[in-house]
C-alpha cells in the first residue's frame, strides 16, 4: 500500500476525483466533510475512513488529526479542498458571508496545514495541497480593474468547472495546476520546515 492520504472538504468534485485516484495508486483514503451523509457512495466505492469536522474551528480540526492518528495511522498526503464562497458585487456583499468564506477557505486551510505539518515535520516527510476557489492574482486584478470604473465581464467562478480552474492556474502560474498545488514539507535536524513547489 502508498499509504495514508486526508482529503478534507471531500465532495463530489475535485476532491472526489483526487480521492479516488489515491485509492487507485494505493492510499488509504480519509475522507472529512462537515457533514458525512454525503460522503456515503465515495467511501462506498473507495473505502477508507469518513470523519466529521468542521474545518474552520481549530478545536475540531485538532481533534480530526488526533482521530486520524488513530484510526488511519500517520499521513502521507493531506488535500484541503473546504470551500464556501459568497457572490455580489462588492458594495452588497454581507460581511457575515464574507467573513465566513475567509474562515472556511483560508482560515480552515491554515488550520489542517498547521496540524499536518506539525506531524510531518515529526516523521520527516510528507505532502499537502490546498485547493482555493479564489486565485488571489486574479481576484486582484479583478478589484484594481473594478476600483478604476471599467466595465465588467460576467464570469464563471473557477470552482464550477474543474476543467476552467485548471486553465486558469496554468494561466497565472505558467506551469500546470499539478504542479503548482503540491507542496512537499521535510523536518531537518533543527526542525525546521523546507518546502518545494
Amino acid at each position: 500500500m502508498a499509504g495514508n492520504a486526508l482529503v478534507v472538504g471531500a465532495g463530489d468534485g475535485i476532491s472526489a476525483s483526487f480521492a479516488r485516484a489515491l485509492s487507485r495508486e494505493g492510499f488509504k483514503v480519509g475522507l472529512v466533510a462537515r457533514r458525512t451523509d454525503k460522503l456515503a457512495a465515495l467511501h462506498g466505492e473507495i473505502g477508507g475512513e469518513v470523519f466529521a469536522c468542521d474545518a474552520a474551528d481549530p478545536e475540531q480540526v485538532a481533534r480530526l488529526f488526533e482521530e486520524v492518528d488513530h484510526r488511519l495511522g500517520a499521513l502521507d498526503v493531506v488535500h484541503y479542498n473546504a470551500s464556501y464562497r459568497t457572490r455580489g458585487p462588492l458594495v452588497d456583499l454581507d460581511p457575515a458571508e464574507v467573513r465566513k468564506t475567509l474562515m472556511v477557505s483560508a482560515f480552515g486551510g491554515f488550520l489542517v496545514a498547521q496540524q499536518a505539518a506539525r506531524r510531518m515535520l515529526r516523521q520527516g516527510a510528507g505532502r499537502t495541497m490546498i485547493v482555493s476557489q479564489i486565485l488571489t492574482r486574479k481576484a486582484i486584478d479583478k478589484l484594481t480593474s473594478i476600483a478604476r470604473g471599467e466595465p465588467q465581464e460576467e464570469t464563471v467562478p473557477a470552482s464550477a468547472a474543474p476543467a476552467e480552474a485548471a486553465e486558469e492556474i496554468s494561466e497565472v502560474t505558467g506551469e500546470p495546476a499539478a504542479e503548482q498545488a503540491v507542496s512537499s514539507v521535510e523536518g531537518s535536524e533543527e526542525g525546521q520546515a523546507r518546502t518545494e513547489e
